[in-house]
């Protein structure tokens, strides 16, 4: 039965059928053990036996009734020839200096077991690469395992033993059970419950979402049913066994449990009814994605930085987000690159707008006139509408953060009409500065500075004196002053439109957040702020300028100001702000629609991938108002699916003759 694919079959149709157990191979003969109902058993059987893999043949069996695997403890394929008791043998413990001896087998995992119980972060080495390890209901082992890490902020994944137990830490739908038993593990991101004992808030503490996921090798397994506690299983970025002062055993599993890959699980979600990636991880570069208009030839795209692509006919192969974890970048996108080129060399390169993109200064190793400039809320809108194979024109939304625009300034808040070849920008949010550039992107509170001082008016006056004082007096004055100067002497501060700059402001004005360590981080915590309360809108603007809808966003953040300083909670404000955010998107596409001559809206961005509340009411509002809604499924709606995008405008610009539709001419 080995290299046939028939035990990925066998895994693939229990778990699609519901059914618990376990496939082994023992001298020679396949042994599965299953429990289910009657009708999947019977299913399961009848597909045993009629769909199996090519190659692969079925020739005798028997099907005894036996007791059955315990009910939510999902299917898996235990390593050939060997249990997973006589498989615990690869298994090495190393302690740290002076922690004990080296031990083997399951005296290593009683070892490693008993480290995790005393609260201690331990390192494991196995077929899912190099990951920490610690008890996720104690809050110092946390802490101490985000020291290890690096990582102060970000949400650590969970891993459980069984479904059983990921129902009993949050609160699942049937369709996110069937995403945890999904090809590959991933990582599903779910409403966090309320357990008992519940799990340590640093998990966490920034959203009111948690991401579990289910063992996927015999380590893990071994590992859990031992602890029978969940665990923190997060990719070590570091290289060296011992940082801030904790020491770590480590337990290395021998040759047959090799590293699968060096990227980290895939990341899923339900959103607006659909299941779909919020990071495309491992195992996933093998499976392509359809274009739906072919390449005429080999179409490379070099993305948004941390994922690559390939296009050549209908198939677009998509590159994990390795680069993002390697320890030297620049190596591991030499090495995927050299190893795509030589697979498929490309005929045509497409990159990013901006020429100070490291897409295009990548860009520049092929003639000029090899390359196509893509520019970036384009592409992220034409990933989705490619993903459902629109071929009509369409209402692309991108919120996003700030990516060169066509007119020198940072879009990210944008309504385009478009198809997969051209666009229009029919709308977007009002602009601001980013005193410091970059630097802004890391700190709302001079974000927030940047509107209430020298936010794009549109014929409006500024905000009350008193309001915009009521937020100023908390800030440093060597910071207002800064930001004083930088304004008035016009150095260093690009404009924006922002939407995911707006929600980093608005996470500030309202006092939860005024540094963030990572792209997302104010809409996560802005999002935790609702605690899922549905808020009635705030006062918001629509103004025509230039012939494009703009977004005044001026009303909202004084109504903000206004409800803190008259006592209103921050949860009903935030809430309050979600509904907002609707309510303007629905009214800048009913203007992109009578434009384009069309019902159809796609949805893309950065902070579609952030917030699972925006996402959502943003879709809920659309569709009520009458728009069939499309989002990312297949690859992110990150910029770890920009190349995506990007393949699928090349390709359109190279197979459509360049006549301009109607609704494409500018005002």
């Amino acid at each position: 039965m080995r290299g046939v694919g028939f035990r990925p079959f066998v895994r693939r149709v229990a778990t699609e059928l519901g059914l618990d157990g376990t496939l082994r191979t023992i001298g020679g003969v396949v042994r599965i053990d299953v429990a289910g109902s009657p009708q999947a058993l019977a299913a399961f059987r009848r597909r045993l036996v009629g769909q199996v893999p090519p190659h692969a043949i079925v020739t005798d069996g028997e099907a005894p009734h036996l007791p059955g695997p315990a009910p939510g403890t999902g299917f898996c394929v235990e390593p050939t020839g060997q249990s997973q008791l006589e498989s615990a043998e690869a298994i090495v413990w190393h302690p740290p200096p002076g922690g004990g001896h080296v031990a083997r087998g399951h005296q290593a995992i009683a070892a490693a077991v008993a480290v995790v119980d005393a609260g201690a972060v331990i390192a494991v080495h196995d077929a899912d690469g190099r990951a920490l390890v610690c008890d996720a209901t104690r809050p110092r082992a946390v802490a101490a395992l985000r020291g290890r890490a690096r990582d102060w902020a970000r949400p650590l994944p969970v891993m459980v033993s069984d479904r059983e137990v990921a129902r009993r830490l949050a609160v699942l739908t049937a369709d996110e059970e069937r995403l945890l038993t999904s090809r590959g593990s991933p990582i599903v991101l779910v409403t966090a419950g309320r357990p008992r004992p519940p799990l340590a808030a640093g998990v966490n503490p920034v959203g009111e979402r948690v991401g579990l996921r289910l063992p996927s090798t015999r380590l893990q397994r071994l590992l859990l049913a031992m602890v029978d506690r969940p665990l923190v299983v997060t990719a070590d970025g570091a290289s060296s066994p011992h940082v801030s002062g904790v020491p770590l055993g480590t337990l290395l599993v021998d040759a047959p449990e090799t590293p699968r890959s060096s990227s980290p699980p895939s990341v899923v979600w339900l959103v607006d009814g659909r299941s779909a990636f919020v990071r495309r991880g491992r195992g996933e570069a093998s499976t392509p994605v359809r274009l739906p208009i072919p390449a005429r030839q080999p179409i490379l795209a070099l993305g948004g930085g941390h994922t690559f692509a390939i296009a050549e006919g209908h198939s677009a192969h998509v590159s994990e987000p390795s680069l993002e974890h390697s320890a030297n970048p620049g190596a591991a996108l030499d090495e995927w690159l050299d190893g795509a080129l030589r697979r498929t060399p490309p005929a045509v390169v497409a990159h990013d707008l901006d020429p100070q993109d490291p897409s295009t200064r990548l860009a520049a190793r092929w003639p000029k006139a090899c390359r196509i400039a893509v520019q970036h809320h384009h592409a992220h809108v034409a990933s989705c509408a490619a993903e459902h194979e629109i071929d009509e024109a369409f209402v692309g939304v991108a919120y996003d953060y700030p990516r060169m625009g066509e007119d020198g300034t940072l879009w990210g808040g944008e309504i385009l009409v478009g198809d997969l070849r051209t666009y229009r920008r029919v709308g977007r949010f009002a602009t601001t500065p980013l005193p410091g550039g970059a630097v802004a992107l890391r700190r709302p509170a001079r974000v927030a500075l940047g509107y209430l001082l020298a936010g794009e008016r549109l014929g409006r006056a500024s905000m009350s004196p008193a309001l915009v004082e009521s937020y100023v007096r908390r800030l440093p004055a060597w910071e207002v002053a800064t930001v004083r100067r930088m304004i008035g002497s016009g150095v260093n501060i690009p404009m924006t439109s922002s939407s995911a700059v707006l929600v980093d402001a608005v996470a500030s004005l309202l006092g939860l957040r005024d540094d963030t360590s990572f792209n997302g981080e104010a809409a996560l915590i802005l999002e935790g702020a609702t605690r899922g309360q549905r808020g009635e809108e705030l006062p918001w603007r629509l103004v025509n300028h230039d012939g494009v809808w703009v977004y005044d966003p001026t009303p909202t953040f004084s109504a903000l100001l206004a409800g803190l300083r008259d006592g209103a909670s921050v949860s009903v404000l935030a809430a309050g702000f979600h509904a907002t955010m609707a309510s303007v998107t629905v009214a800048l596409c009913v203007e992109a629609a009578r434009a384009v001559h069309s019902d159809v809206v796609c949805l893309s961005g950065d902070l579609f991938a952030a917030s699972h509340a925006l996402a959502t009411s943003v879709a809920n509002a659309l569709r009520s108002a009458g728009f069939l809604v499309y989002g990312n499924e297949r690859v992110p709606s990150s910029d770890d699916g920009v190349c995506y995008g990007q393949l699928v405008v090349a390709a359109a610009q190279m197979a459509w003759q360049k006549v301009t539709p109607p609704w494409a001419a500018r005002p």
